[in-house]
């Protein structure tokens, strides 16, 4: 059905019912992450409630209306569920037409009259959500609604001010609107934020054009940052680019109340140094402010998680960033705004098609695929150049385009084998089991990575650096393929250290043939298993320091990269912080100097220093914890011992997470979760995790205090009693567990922290 035909239907048919009431362009509260989801009309009646939509998507891509669409006067504890749609159909796809435009109807129960505003809703995993939907003419219908708007600054295009409903923006903090008073187009309001209060004067121009003045100071302001005269800022980045720092990132949430559901927002940083992406979190305030201040040594992308904004803000050590979130996306204010709007606009424009590349790349060689992609860089410095010529942008904006441009397309030069696999066997629909032929790199293939590409300190400012070095350290044509244990090495290595050797030792270097390899004797079999169970750790760390000195004798050898330049420092760094920093197991004083020995540069060696440090501290701390349990394994029988460890929670539902120390995924899913237990955590819920020997038993009792709920730790065997239970081939494994202990969900799969809640609140 067509827009105006279904208008005039529906339009129609409430003329029938004289107690219809009609409310054109309600006013709508805070709309998550679907900002396009416009409600151009209700229609309450005493057989129904219709809400009308304007919606705009992509062109192509679908939307739909699911049977679990809600809604729910603000005050009623009932939701009322869809009956049927117009102009769309109902709970099908529907693909947006090329407008990109869809008009449509929605129909729901009739509710009682007597409420003032309603939320939209479904509940579904990330569905589309409008709250405080106006069941009366617009809330904001005042004399001074025309300022419910970002205001920018016409000198300077920074945001002076920011209007919405009551609430006002002023120096990237909350202040409340009272006792404005106007003559004509002449307003005075005044600010109250605690016990500050602030007079300020608006002259209103145009709708879009006002002047505003604080302390006899005045200002013009625009809506349109586009029409503010802007100076693009020269000055760049240079070295030393790192220092010992934090950055803030802070903000206001549009319309927020604390019944949304949802109360944190989530930073996301990438640690070049640890190989991790630490996770911050955001606490939101009533009134809507957030801010969290977070560790951070050189200028990067951060990703930010919301129920209201998903993006990558720019951050700097010593600065801060303020974010207005909300139905018209994200705008900027603080320090660093100008630097964002114009990251915001470079990175607009993306030169590699994923699609596209997908579909071609079947067909290509390794040099047909550089070219290709060499060609669609070029295009981008083309464009990069252009905005930089018309003086549009600042310098510092266009070096981290710059950076990113190179390095992007750096990385994926270097990643053609796997990107060529995996096209081809989706391509091909090929079973995993199944083997795909990839031609060889042609000898000067890698031709484009240099000494100076691999050490540019500056760099740093871009996050595909941090990709460029984890590629290049994994890089199949420079890594060795395996190492040949060389025990004759290991022997000499130990005597160096050793102050005394063992008679097992002795005996055992009877045993090391000229070659390294040993001499199989069946009287002796004992003395090599006793020597690598007495030697474990430091055979592992002889090693592990030949695989690294082989590796850097290939990329010195492919590349002219030395084991004692900048970039072999962050590689190590990475190797020497990660059981520190994600694995909680810190170095003594003597093994933290032999590893510093070993990095030349003195910000990594301090940095190292310091994480090391703290997490001593931290463990330390940890021996207060409270909210952890670390329980006795049960005794019981194989088959009987998961049944065993769940009688315990009779009562309550139980998830189960298999971990491991060692597990990235693990470990990022434990803290994706945190949030989450911290809301239900006076539900009838238990949550419990579950680890085998493989997890080492002191880094697992410096790590659970971190971790709040029920511990295990299972012998081998225990664990793979429950490993063929569950078919766990892999971790993390989720298993859900009922009240009485049935095992709703044997393999759970991973859930946002929304889905798992709305799985929950099913059971509990």
């Amino acid at each position: 059905m067509q827009p105006l035909s279904l208008l005039f239907a529906l339009t129609l048919a409430t003329l029938f019912n004289l107690n219809a009431q009609v409310i054109n362009n309600p006013s709508e509260g805070f709309k998550g992450r679907n900002p396009n989801l416009k409600v151009t009309r209700i229609v309450l009646s005493d057989t129904s409630t219709v809400l009308y939509f304007k919606t705009k998507y992509t062109p192509g891509n679908w939307i739909r209306i699911p049977r679990e669409t809600y809604i729910q006067p603000v005050g009623d504890t009932t939701k009322y569920f869809v009956k049927s749609t117009e102009g769309i159909p109902f709970n099908k796809q529907y693909f947006m037409p090329d407008s990109g435009i869809v008009h449509y109807a929605v129909i729901f129960p009739a509710i009682q009259k007597k409420y003032l505003f309603l939320d939209y809703g479904e509940n579904v995993s990330n569905g589309w959500k409008i709250y405080d939907i106006a069941l009366t003419a617009d809330k904001k219908s005042s004399s001074y609604a025309f300022l419910n708007n970002e205001w920018f600054n016409s000198n300077t295009g920074k945001m002076e001010f920011a209007f919405f409903s009551g609430v006002a923006i002023w120096h990237e903090k909350v202040w409340k609107c009272s006792n404005v008073k106007n003559a004509g187009d002449k307003y005075q309001i005044e600010l109250k934020r605690g016990k500050q209060k602030h007079a300020i004067m608006v002259a209103r121009i145009s709708d879009s054009e006002i002047k505003i003045s604080v302390k006899d100071i005045s200002t013009t302001c625009f809506t349109n940052r586009d029409l503010c005269k802007q100076v693009a800022d020269p000055s760049v980045y240079t070295a030393p680019i790192v220092k010992m720092d934090s950055a803030t990132y802070s903000g206001y949430v549009r319309g927020f109340s604390p019944r949304y559901g949802f109360k944190t927002i989530a930073l996301h940083v990438d640690n070049l140094l640890s190989q991790n992406q630490d996770t911050y979190l955001a606490d939101i305030n009533d009134d809507g402010y957030f801010s969290v201040r977070i560790p951070l040594y050189h200028p990067q992308y951060v990703y930010v998680s919301s129920d209201v904004y998903n993006g990558a803000p720019y951050l700097e050590p010593g600065k801060e960033l303020f974010t207005i979130l909300g139905e018209d996306g994200v705008q900027f204010a603080g320090e660093l705004a100008a630097l964002n709007y114009d990251l915001n606009l470079l990175n607009s424009y993306h030169g590699i098609n994923w699609d596209e590349l997908e579909k071609r790349i079947v067909n290509m060689s390794p040099d047909d695929y550089k070219a290709y992609l060499l060609a669609l860089q070029k295009t981008e410095y083309t464009r990069l150049d252009s905005l930089r010529n018309l003086n549009k942008v600042s310098a510092r904006a266009c070096q981290v385009k710059k950076f990113d441009i190179d390095y992007r397309y750096i990385n994926q030069i270097m990643e053609y084998r796997w990107q060529y696999e995996s096209a081809y066997r989706d391509a091909k629909k090929m079973e995993r089991k199944d083997t795909v032929n990839i031609q060889p790199y042609p000898a000067n293939y890698f031709n484009f990575i240099s000494h100076d590409i691999a050490n540019n300190k500056e760099a740093l400012i871009s996050n595909n650096y941090n990709t460029f070095i984890n590629r290049i350290k994994y890089l199949e044509a420079v890594r060795p393929d395996r190492y040949v244990w060389n025990f004759k090495k290991i022997y000499e290595e130990l005597k160096k250290s050793a102050d005394t050797l063992s008679e097992n030792d002795k005996k055992f270097a009877d045993l090391i043939l000229p070659d390294g390899s040993i001499r199989f004797d069946s009287a002796l079999s004992e003395v090599p298993n006793r020597f690598n169970k007495e030697h474990s750790a430091f055979i592992n760390k002889v090693v592990q320091k030949e695989m690294r000195d082989l590796y850097f004798t290939n990329i010195d050898s492919a590349f002219g990269i030395s084991k004692n330049d900048w970039v072999a420092d962050i590689m190590n760094s990475q190797d020497i912080l990660r059981p520190i920093s994600q694995e909680f197991t810190p170095c003594t004083q003597a093994e933290l100097a032999d590893k510093l020995s070993e990095i030349n540069d003195p910000f990594i060696r301090n940095y190292i220093t310091v994480q090391n440090d703290k997490t001593l501290k931290q463990i330390e701390a940890n021996k207060n914890a409270g909210g952890y349990f670390v329980n006795q394994t049960p005794n019981a029988a194989g088959d009987k011992l998961f049944d065993a460890i769940m009688s315990k929670y009779k009562g309550k539902l139980v998830y189960v997470d298999f971990w491991a120390t060692w597990c990235g995924p693990c470990r990022s899913g434990i803290k994706e979760i945190k949030p989450l237990k911290e809301e239900l955590q006076n539900k009838n819920i238990a949550f419990v995790y579950i680890t085998d020997e493989s997890s080492p038993e002191q880094t697992y009792h410096n790590m659970i205090p971190t971790i709040k709920g029920e511990h295990y730790r299972l012998t081998n065997d225990e664990y793979r009693y429950l490993a063929a239970k569950f078919n766990i081939s892999g971790i993390p494994h989720y298993v859900l567990v009922d009240k009485n202990g049935k095992v709703i969900s044997p393999e759970l799969g991973h859930k946002s922290n929304e889905e798992l809640k709305n799985l929950f609140q099913k059971y509990y």
